[in-house]
């Protein structure tokens, strides 16, 4: 049964030693759309967000090459599926990267081990009061 969150909890999780990150939001999809556009709005960027979490799991944008991808993804989902939506989320997200560095990641190791820094610095298992590291908006 999925669990009902109010909270909005945010990481960033560095990829490629800190030259780019991923922003990853997760909470109800009203307040991820906001928070997220909000990032993009102090960042100076005059970026329309499209699509949205409504009917859906979870989001990943490409807001490069002016800022990093966002990560959204619903917090009323049970914790198996919150992981595997990120996990699917976090493989866009270093797929949009790979693509604006021109990484040729023919084995698959770049997005797998970015794939890993997500889920070990976002995952559903970090949202929890022992193992929280991210912060609650």
């Amino acid at each position: 049964m999925a669990r009902r969150r109010s909270a909005l909890y945010y990481v960033r999780v560095p990829i490629l030693a800190e030259e780019y990150a991923v922003h990853v939001y997760i909470g109800p999809a009203t307040q991820v759309m906001r928070a997220a556009q909000q990032r993009l709005a102090r960042a100076g960027l005059q970026h329309t967000l499209l699509g949205s979490l409504d009917g859906m799991r979870g989001i990943a944008w490409n807001c490069l090459p002016a800022h990093n991808p966002i990560i959204g993804v619903r917090s009323d989902l049970a914790p198996v599926d919150a992981a595997a939506t990120l996990a699917h989320e976090a493989s866009h997200a270093l797929g949009f990267i790979a693509r604006q560095t021109g990484l040729d990641d023919e084995a698959g190791e770049f997005r797998a081990h970015g794939i890993s820094a997500v889920l070990r610095l976002a995952g559903p298992h970090r949202r929890t009061r022992r193992g929280r590291k991210g912060r609650r908006h």
